[in-house]
Formats: C-alpha cells, sequence, structure tokens
C-alpha cells in the first residue's frame, strides 16, 4: 500500500471510531457534542476528499502516460 492508501484507511479508520463513541455519549447522557462532531466531520471529511482527488489524479496521469 502506497502512504496515501494508508491515510485514507486510518482516517476512515478514525471517522468510524469517533462515530461509535459520539453514539456511545449519546447513549449514557441523551445528548451529543454537536459542535465536536461537525469539526470533525468537516475536517476528516475534508482530508479524504482532498486525498481522494490527489489519487484520482495521480490514476489519470498513468492512465494517459503522463
Amino acid at each position: 500500500m502506497k502512504a496515501l492508501d494508508i491515510a485514507l484507511t486510518v482516517m476512515s479508520v478514525l471517522f468510524v471510531g469517533f462515530t461509535a463513541a459520539v453514539l456511545l455519549v449519546y447513549w449514557h447522557t441523551g445528548s451529543e457534542p454537536a459542535v465536536l462532531v461537525g469539526g470533525w466531520c468537516a475536517s476528516v471529511l475534508g482530508e479524504i476528499v482532498a486525498c481522494t482527488k490527489i489519487k484520482l489524479g495521480k490514476e489519470r496521469k498513468e492512465h494517459r502516460g503522463e
């Protein structure tokens, strides 16, 4: 696996783990930390989108033979 694939995998696993933790907090308290969830989702999903665009750009260059 290349470094970008590892980064995407780690971010995805962390995102799923954070989701599970928020669900656990919600189950115990009856409310969620909305600002924390919004910030986390925005940052992780932004990174995943950026890494995916980089990866797709590299694959397009390889396909074109550049």
